[in-house]
């Protein structure tokens, strides 16, 4: 059934192997010694290590891109399922991958039936096109076509435009889809939120990154240097700061180059801006909230003075979306996930955290229901507390949306599953309860068709 194989040719293959394998060593070596200052050695060993994702990058184009959830939690279940049901005045922006339609899709749910009042479907096509072709976005342009763009948590503006971003440029698109602006200054991810002026705080991937004025000897080709940014909704960048300077700024250089034996390209993951809108007895008006996952840490800042105000560390692991919840409180979603020899673990669940300034001290809300209801997301996802208090959960990482009552109690679920019985991820969705905001998207729908 197989060949021989002439032995010298065998003894040739592992010779010429052995070879390549101290060659390589001796450049990782002169590599991690020098740095980039011996640019051939840094060149060979980055397009070498590069080879498996780039790789991976040509798999997914060729065999198309499943974005289905790792592990079906919910058997089953699909769409809007009904439990202590009570219909609402709120809209849900649901932003998901429709494994149906095969791309991402925005979608605005009426609350009292769950029906769809409006949806999005931007031209991804379009937006790849008039991205400017810069060194940060060749990574994006390999990856993404219209079944990988993710249109991450979306925010509807006054007049029912829509602005998102998918680890991309910023996007703003109209009513009926039309793009209206891209702003492809840089990498934008994770969060949008808007501030006291109507501006807009958005994390982006600082290009080329700050660090090296730093550090010598670092790839700023390959360090997240993330950054906190305000653009206008004319498109203007009005502010930009680097994480990792506002940190050595600080003396606080330890978070970046003084943890573990190894150094790390993504020590920050920034992944929620929260804006402070009015002034309180611990914060100012245009101060903003910071989450640092990979530091567990949410830091309070203050652009106008260049002034960390607080950082806050306890009882929350790899954290995201930090909401303020009244004069001295702030929500957190903990996603309570722990670093192991065996990767990342949740444990028990994922839970919100009320941290209290006043006080200094947390607190867990629903967190006996949200064991029951084996609430739990490895990475991602965000939460909203009501007025009346209930509780609005994304679980991203498995697809699942739950709206919690002021009294812990399931009012309905939504689950991500297409017509081929796979559930897929969902994108940030959030709830609307700005009514004058919603009765005006609602008169809108009626009088305009697109």
């Amino acid at each position: 059934m197989f060949k021989k194989i002439e032995i010298w040719i065998l003894y040739l293959v592992i010779i010429l192997f052995t070879i390549l394998l101290i060659a390589y060593g001796s450049l990782l070596k002169e590599e991690l010694i020098k740095g980039q200052k011996n640019r051939i050695a840094y060149k060979v060993v980055n397009f070498i290590s590069d080879l498996p994702s780039n790789f991976s990058f040509l798999i997914k184009n060729w065999s198309g891109v499943d974005l289905s959830v790792e592990k079906d939690r919910y058997v089953e279940k699909k769409g809007f399922i009904k439990h202590n049901f009570k219909p609402r005045n709120e809209l849900l922006l649901l932003s998901r991958y429709d494994g149906d339609l095969k791309q991402s899709v925005i979608e605005l749910i009426d609350l009292k039936k769950f029906s769809i009042i409006h949806s999005w479907t931007p031209n991804v096509n379009e937006i790849l096109k008039l991205t400017e072709n810069k060194k940060e976005f060749e990574k994006f342009k390999i990856e993404k076509n219209s079944k990988s763009f993710r249109l991450f948590n979306p925010l509807l503006t006054d007049n029912g435009n829509i602005i998102f971003q998918g680890f991309s440029p910023l996007v703003k698109i109209d009513f009926c889809s039309n793009i209206l602006w891209i702003n492809d200054k840089d990498i934008f991810h994770h969060s949008i939120a808007k501030d006291y002026d109507g501006n807009f705080w958005i994390p982006t991937q600082n290009y080329p990154s700050k660090i090296a004025k730093y550090i010598d000897g670092i790839d700023i080709n390959t360090f997240t240097d993330d950054g906190i940014t305000k653009i206008s909704k004319e498109n203007k960048i009005l502010y930009n700061k680097s994480v990792t300077e506002i940190l050595f700024e600080h003396n606080l250089a330890n978070m970046i180059i003084g943890k573990l034996n190894t150094f790390s390209n993504d020590p920050i993951h920034l992944n929620d801006i929260e804006p402070v809108l009015e002034d309180g007895p611990f914060w100012k008006k245009g101060d903003v909230f910071l989450s640092l996952r990979h530091q567990s840490i949410i830091i309070l800042f203050r652009p106008n003075t260049n002034k960390i105000i607080r950082i806050i560390s306890g009882p929350f692991f790899q954290q995201h979306d930090v909401d303020i919840l009244s004069e001295e409180e702030i929500s957190i979603f903990n996603n309570n996930t722990i670093w192991t020899p065996k990767g990342e673990v949740i444990k028990k669940n994922s839970e919100i955290i009320i941290y209290n300034f006043k006080t200094n001290k947390f607190t867990k809300k629903f967190n006996d229901q949200l064991i029951r209801l084996s609430f739990k997301s490895e990475t991602e996802g965000l939460h909203h507390i009501l007025n009346d208090s209930s509780l609005f959960l994304e679980e991203q990482n498995y697809g699942r949306i739950l709206l919690l009552n002021n009294k812990g109690d399931l009012e309905w679920e939504y689950i991500n599953r297409a017509k081929n019985g796979k559930v897929y991820i969902l994108n940030w969705s959030s709830i609307i309860d700005d009514y004058k905001l919603i009765n005006y998207i609602k008169k809108m729908k009626k009088n305009k068709k697109c």
